[in-house]
């Protein structure tokens, strides 16, 4: 019983089957797919569904998105510290609209309007932000800054 005070998707008793395991594992894997995120909406609001919370962002306000694991920051003009939500970056890439936000590193995605300066191997960004360019991402990222 506490453990669904902290928000436990499920609890097995020992000695646990295998099959109890798996079907534990099942309702994990059900709760995490339904906190996908629908993209953008018409007004330009991204919510994002969190652990226990919706955290719904203006597209227009994020500078960049740092990833750390599960977890991300999302650097927001007008504010000093960075949103944190539980959230994977691939799946926040795909939900990102298109054509506006580039991943560049496998722990950064930055807002294009942001860019300040494009180097081979970094960008710095309109608040002097600089982050590096991944190799792997660097075909995308010479694509829009040949240079």
């Amino acid at each position: 019983v506490e453990g669904f005070r902290f928000n436990a998707v499920d609890y097995l008793l020992k000695p646990f089957s295998f099959s109890e395991f798996e079907a534990s594992i099942q309702r994990l894997e059900e709760r995490l797919s339904t906190r996908k995120s629908q993209g953008p909406d018409q007004d330009g609001f991204l919510t994002l569904a969190s652990a226990n919370r919706n955290i719904r962002l203006e597209t227009s306000r994020i500078r960049y998105i740092e990833g750390m694991g599960e977890y991300l920051k999302i650097h927001l003009d007008g504010e000093d510290a960075p949103t944190i939500v539980f959230y994977r970056m691939k799946n926040i890439a795909e939900e990102l609209p298109q054509g506006h936000f580039l991943r560049i590193h496998r722990s950064y995605i930055i807002a294009l309007d942001r860019v300040r300066e494009a180097r081979r191997n970094e960008v710095t960004l309109d608040d002097k932000t600089k982050l590096p360019v991944g190799e792997s991402y660097r075909a995308s990222y010479r694509e829009l800054f040949p240079k």
